[in-house]
């Protein structure tokens, strides 16, 4: 069960309409003909109920809902008596060109092979889990990670991970956004975005910072309308990695979750083309026993 939207590239309804014109009829429909399909579409639409579309993570009943991406639209349900994967989704989820694949989870896994990886603190640990599994709940305001320690501790790459078993995306980590509508549309096409080499938090991107994880909106006008606008609302999932962020504001500074990384030893290093190696081949593993800590 995968919304498409009427508009856009990669999937949309217009996308769908035009193939299925040029395989019925053997020939290109015009742009007369666009238009007025998409407002019969429109126009059907406002006399049915509305039906919410999650990003990569949604509620159902007492349980939640983790789409994993894939061409057929397979899914995980998950509720107090286990998880359980299916083939449809029994609500609808939204895409975007960041949405990436999640592998099938496994059963009998063990989070072990995901500590293994992180050059994570004993201390840190348990609240890098929490946050995980608070990641997988979309009903709720979520902490702020921030993953700290000196150069060279592999700060980004335990992000990147961490990030990557609940939301991956092809662009695993993003710089700092410069701007309000640059910061709105890098989050809500994603569900877990990580802003990666923080070295100080603006005034309001601290303010944004706090909304997002609690619930924001943006508004903006409608293109080539005069008086209509447009209007994204979400919550979303944040992991921030830096060195010194420098003096953060008192908001701030409550909903951040601190994880501190040990340096690493000379000859404890590894290319990140063996991380990735372990790390995809036991993704499946990690997921699942991510899960099971879910349903706990």
């Amino acid at each position: 069960n995968v919304a498409g939207m009427l508009r856009g590239s990669g999937g949309s309804v217009r996308d769908i309409l035009a193939r299925e014109y040029r395989r019925r009829y053997k020939r290109i429909m015009n742009q007369t003909a666009y238009a007025d399909a998409l407002a019969t579409l429109r126009g059907e639409a406002l006399e049915t109920d509305c039906e919410g579309a999650f990003v990569r993570v949604g509620t159902f009943g007492d349980g939640v809902v983790l789409d994993l991406g894939t061409a057929s639209g397979d899914a995980v349900v998950v509720d107090r008596a286990g998880w359980r994967i299916v083939n449809r989704s029994p609500i609808l989820f939204q895409r975007s060109a960041l949405t990436d694949e999640l592998p099938a989870p496994l059963r009998g896994g063990s989070l072990d092979s995901l500590r293994a990886l992180l050059n994570v603190t004993n201390e840190s640990w348990p609240i890098l889990l929490g946050w995980m599994v608070a990641a997988l709940i979309p009903d709720m305001p979520h902490p702020i990670l921030m993953l700290g320690g000196q150069q060279g501790t592999g700060k980004t790459t335990a992000a990147r991970y961490a990030c990557g078993v609940i939301d991956p995306s092809s662009v695993p980590v993003q710089s700092q956004p410069n701007n309000h509508e640059a910061w709105a549309m890098s989050v809500a096409n994603c569900w877990a975005t990580v802003i990666d080499n923080v070295s100080s938090v603006a005034p309001w991107w601290s303010d944004a910072l706090c909304k997002v994880v609690t619930g924001d909106g943006w508004v903006r006008r409608t293109l080539y309308t005069d008086g209509d606008v447009s209007v994204l609302s979400f919550r979303r999932v944040i992991a921030l990695t830096s060195i010194d962020a420098g003096a953060l504001r008192g908001d701030l500074g409550e909903r951040l979750v601190l994880v501190d990384l040990e340096p690493i030893e000379p000859s404890k290093r590894k290319t990140e083309r063996e991380l990735d190696a372990a790390y995809n081949a036991a993704k499946p593993a990690i997921l699942g026993a991510l899960l099971d800590l879910l349903v706990s």
